[in-house]
């Protein structure tokens, strides 16, 4: 795997986007929202906060007619999915690491195969379940909502997760070159659930 290749994947596996776990609770305290975008939080010290998942926005929910309930019915989707996501998750960069090592040591050819089908295997299995997962928290929606939401969380991945990702990833590669371990829940930062994680 390439080095272009596994910055994408880092980027864009992390966190399973809702409720930006345990590493939400890592970043300061989030100020009142500076635009009229879905969730948009304005920077604290330099930092974006974490923002909220988008059922859990005030303002994406508001935007898109979500009632309380539906908003409950999705984190509920998504707590049952979380745990199998993070498995997902943390068995893809366990084999993913194995190959580079692999790759790295210069294997035998069937070997780097037989690993990079493991890889797009666990892969795949990640997919599915995310994509299972979405189908559900779509369900939840009724027709005229679904119209409006990928506008909606078009424009608040844009504008609210997407440059929050971006930063989480540039602050993970300053700690490697400072030589800090990659360990605990902010060894990937958070995941958006709508996104997949790109094929090599």
């Amino acid at each position: 795997m390439n080095g272009r290749a596994r910055h994408r994947l880092v980027l864009v596996l992390s966190l399973i986007l809702a409720a930006v776990p345990a590493l939400a609770q890592n970043q300061p305290p989030a100020a009142r929202p500076a635009a009229a975008s879905p969730g948009k939080p304005a920077p604290t010290a330099g930092l974006l906060p974490a923002p909220p998942p988008w059922w859990k926005s005030e303002s994406f929910t508001k935007a898109l007619n979500l009632t309380t309930d539906q908003s409950n019915q999705i984190q509920t989707i998504f707590h049952d999915t979380q745990a199998t996501l993070r498995q997902h998750m943390s068995d893809l960069d366990v084999l993913e690491d194995k190959l580079s090592k692999m790759i790295a040591k210069s294997d035998a050819e069937p070997k780097i195969i037989q690993q990079i089908s493991e890889v797009e295997l666990k892969r795949s299995a990640l997919n599915i379940t995310r994509s299972v997962m979405l189908y559900h928290m779509r369900q939840v929606l009724k027709p005229q909502q679904r119209v409006k939401f990928d506008v909606l969380h078009q424009q608040w991945q844009d504008e609210v997760f997407g440059p929050w990702q971006d930063q989480q990833e540039r602050l993970q590669r300053e700690q490697r070159l400072k030589g800090e371990p990659k360990v605990g829940p902010q060894a990937r930062p958070s995941q958006d659930p709508q996104k997949r994680p790109p094929q090599q």
